[in-house]
């Protein structure tokens, strides 16, 4: 059995497979269009499947089962803190825990940002609406900013294609994190 070797047993693979697959290689690598037309299409593709995979987040508004309920509050808040005259970025919230200055230890550009576009659009648009188009357009072109980022951070562009191609497909185990399942309506916030 020391003398068995697989290229003896078939031939084909030395005279027909193994310089086909090489060939293959040489031109993949020597090609540089083809590798920036395969990564337009492989973000073209996550970008589009995500927007049609997520599309009724933003077809049927109910009212979440996660944390977006307190970010949407937030934002209702921080709209009334204008409207009367108040500090938008540092006020008092009554309904979280009792009453409790959430601005004053927690992120609030976030929420400006919606309570501004919801200005800009003179009222006519619901907030909760723009709410859930801002969290839509964040989770599906977040494959682009993957792949920008780690482009910036000198990753080779089909690494960093394809990372941004599974990447909302990460998980872990209790389900609060970067996943998918943490912007969508049944996810845990």
């Amino acid at each position: 059995m020391s003398n068995f070797s697989i290229y003896r047993v078939f031939p084909a693979i030395n005279v027909i497979i193994v310089p086909a697959m090489l060939n293959f290689i040489k031109n993949i690598t020597s090609i540089r269009i083809n590798q920036r037309c395969l990564v337009f299409f492989i973000l073209l593709f996550a970008v589009s499947f995500h927007a049609i995979l997520l599309f009724p987040e933003i077809t049927t508004l109910s009212p979440d089962l996660n944390d977006s309920i307190l970010h949407y509050s937030l934002c209702v808040s921080m709209k009334s803190e204008i409207k009367t005259g108040g500090n938008p970025i540092d006020h008092w919230v009554p309904y979280w825990c009792l009453g409790y200055p959430v601005f004053h230890y927690y992120q609030y550009l976030p929420h400006l940002i919606i309570t501004s576009i919801y200005s800009l659009l003179l009222k006519k648009v619901s907030m909760f609406f723009i709410f859930h188009i801002v969290i839509y357009l964040l989770v599906v072109f977040y494959p682009l900013i993957l792949y920008y980022s780690l482009r910036k951070m000198r990753f080779p562009r089909m690494v960093s294609a394809f990372a941004a191609l599974f990447s909302l497909t990460m998980s872990n185990i209790t389900g609060y994190g970067l996943e998918l399942s943490s912007y969508t309506w049944r996810g845990h916030g």
